[in-house]
């Protein structure tokens, strides 16, 4: 028995075990420090913004929602700023890693967590980039008069498979190719790629927006079937397929080892972008259910055809010419941070040891994108649109609820939950400084600011009514001297009660309260979304399990809510916390739970093979110890 304690104990070491962030060593990365805020703004919206525009939206207004998936739009956009916020707030926590979400979860929660969430981010980009592929190669083929698919079918033949696509898609596994080509050359010709068929397709969504606007009949969605022809539950639906239209932004949060000043660009790249893509959504759901009733739509089409209905159809050529750009930026989008995630888990230890094989001339990770670029064309190549994005989204909402809960772990920590190497020194200049002397003030981690507010904060005190001050001037010469000495920004201070900051206790129970409500939420929304129709006779049962699951849920909140949270402050810190994470968790499981049992069946098969990796993989490779220390190697 004490055997087998022994061994759990270890086991559970490993898995569990946590990164620390050093400080030294994330300035010694091996990756290119060459993007700026603006260039991260187009690469989120270049990652996003393609096939939810010009062919989502037709899906979803003619097949769930109606008239009503500006609705859906409103509701996935809302979810995805949400996660979006807490997304920024890593950012600017751990600003100088690549590796997003897969990063954050690691520093946070634990090793065997940050394989699942990267393991399942990989899916995301593989699957993301195959699909915008496939919705690329059906643009250009519909530019063109179909007649690329003809060719294929008549020389080629047809798939006999109800697991594959219809026919081999050749345009997309060469459109993928090319831009695997296009990122393995540097990731600043790769920005500049994304700039320029940005600047295209927004331009041709705001040709589809503004010439729309003056064929527009509201009697689309007041006559007919309203606009709610599906009800609630297609609208709901409806934002369930319409979250895969904003996927690509979290493209903004791989980019930390390469962006010039992180902690600033990152929250600010993901907010803009997201807003950006929202507007766009929202105008082009509007007009093109205006101009034509949503039952006539298209859904391989829906804009040109809307047009065409309307004789429009010279408009169709631009439409055309906007559809290629978005779709070729929306492609690279989601290729470009799939070799970082891979690159990050690499080096870290969790997946093989090729993969962080970093090129000397262009600074990129060669093998990691090269390889998982060709398996993704493949996957174009087999595979058709609809099947991919079935596919798609419940990785990335498994994501966005670990990085949520990830942000409402941190807030409640204590401060010596990070290890001490992560911490800056400042100097008379309130510049960062590593220990080996080199200046880092344009990256500083954001806890001199909290020093600042501090002080602000004393010089508007009334000292001798203020309990939590002991002595205002050694309380600002400790946080910032005078002298060139160089002192620890963590230095302990009396100035806040300890009753008032958190301890290793209470960061446990917020720990387990947080994966809890995980739980709960999961359970919750079953009972509701599977036994509404219980629930709504008044089954006792069922309104028992949700009742019951609800107390649940309200006594984790009220833990979470009684314990005191960290009084670190960085350059973004994620609003409303934690009511925004909490309520970010309950949306994406929600979500999640409205996708297809046939997604939920590739998703376990894909977990199935993630598992396998880690166990006789990267439990024995991982470059962190049972005690969380982290060594890097030169690569």
């Amino acid at each position: 028995m004490a055997m087998f304690a022994t061994l759990a104990n270890a086991w559970f070491g490993l898995v569990f075990r946590r990164k620390k962030v050093n400080r030294q060593s994330s300035l010694q990365q091996g990756l290119s420090k060459c993007l700026t805020t603006w260039q991260l703004i187009h690469l989120g919206v270049g990652a996003t913004l393609g096939a939810g525009t010009y062919v989502v939206t037709g899906q979803v207004a003619a097949k769930m929602a109606g008239p009503a998936v500006v609705i859906s739009f409103t509701i996935a956009a809302i979810t995805s700023l949400l996660s979006g916020l807490c997304y920024a707030e890593f950012g600017s926590r751990v600003p100088q890693t690549t590796g997003s979400a897969y990063t954050y979860s690691y520093v946070t929660i634990g090793e065997i967590w940050a394989f699942f969430i990267g393991w399942n981010l990989v899916l995301e980009y593989m699957i993301g980039t195959a699909a915008d592929a496939a919705a690329l190669s059906g643009s250009f083929d519909y530019a063109i008069g179909y007649r690329v698919r003809e060719w294929t079918q008549e020389n080629i033949g047809s798939f006999n498979s109800e697991y594959l696509g219809d026919f081999p898609d050749i345009l997309s596994f060469v459109f993928t190719i090319v831009v695997t080509i296009v990122l393995a050359f540097g990731v600043r010709e790769s920005a500049v790629f994304t700039v320029t068929f940005n600047f295209f397709n927004i331009s041709v969504v705001a040709f589809i927006i503004i010439t729309g606007i003056f064929y527009i009949d509201f009697d689309n969605w007041t006559k007919g079937d309203g606009f709610f022809p599906y009800g609630a539950s297609g609208v709901l639906s409806g934002a369930a397929t319409c979250f895969y239209a904003f996927v690509g932004f979290d493209i903004i949060a791989t980019t930390g080892e390469e962006a010039k000043n992180p902690a600033k660009s990152i929250p600010i790249a993901i907010v803009a972008s997201l807003v950006i893509i929202f507007l766009c959504y929202f105008g082009v759901s509007s007009v093109i259910t205006l101009i034509v009733p949503y039952s006539k739509l298209d859904k391989h089409s829906p804009i040109p055809g809307a047009f065409s209905q309307r004789g429009l159809g010279w408009a169709n050529y631009i439409i055309s010419v906007g559809a290629i750009c978005g779709l070729s930026s929306s492609l690279l989008g989601n290729l470009f941070p799939l070799p970082r995630i891979i690159y990050a888990m690499a080096k870290d230890g969790l997946l093989f040891k090729m993969f962080t094989k970093i090129n000397k001339k262009t600074e990129v990770p060669v093998n990691a994108t090269i390889y998982p670029g060709i398996l993704t064309a493949l996957f174009a190549f087999f595979f058709d649109l609809e099947e991919l994005v079935e596919m798609m989204s419940i990785g990335t909402l498994l994501a966005y609820t670990l990085v949520s809960l990830c942000v409402l772990i941190l807030r409640y920590q204590p401060d010596s939950y990070y290890s001490s190497e992560s911490q800056p020194f400042v100097n008379k200049n309130n510049e960062s400084e590593t220990d080996d002397g080199e200046n880092t003030s344009s990256t500083i981690f954001m806890n001199d600011i909290s020093s600042i507010k501090t002080i602000n904060n004393i010089n508007k005190a009334d000292e001798p009514n203020n309990p939590l001050i002991t002595n205002k001037e050694d309380l600002k010469e400790s946080l910032l001297p005078n002298s060139d000495e160089k002192v620890p920004i963590n230095k302990k201070i009396n100035a806040v009660k300890e009753a008032d900051l958190p301890t290793e206790f209470s960061g446990r129970v917020v720990s387990c309260m947080c994966l809890c409500l995980f739980v709960w939420f999961f359970a919750f929304n079953s009972t509701l979304l599977f036994a509404f129709d219980q629930i709504y006779n008044k089954q006792a049962w069922a309104i028992f399990l949700l009742a019951f699951f609800g107390i649940l849920i309200l006594i984790s909140i009220g833990l979470i809510y009684s314990m005191p949270q960290s009084q670190t402050k960085y350059s973004f810190m994620c609003p409303c916390v934690p009511a925004l994470p909490i309520i970010a968790i309950y949306a994406n499981t929600f979500l999640m739970l409205k996708l297809s049992k046939i997604t939920w069946i590739r998703f376990t098969v894909w977990m199935v093979i993630g598992v396998a990796i880690y166990l006789f993989y990267g439990t024995r490779n991982s470059k962190v110890d049972v005690n969380n220390e982290h060594t890097d190697e030169s690569t």
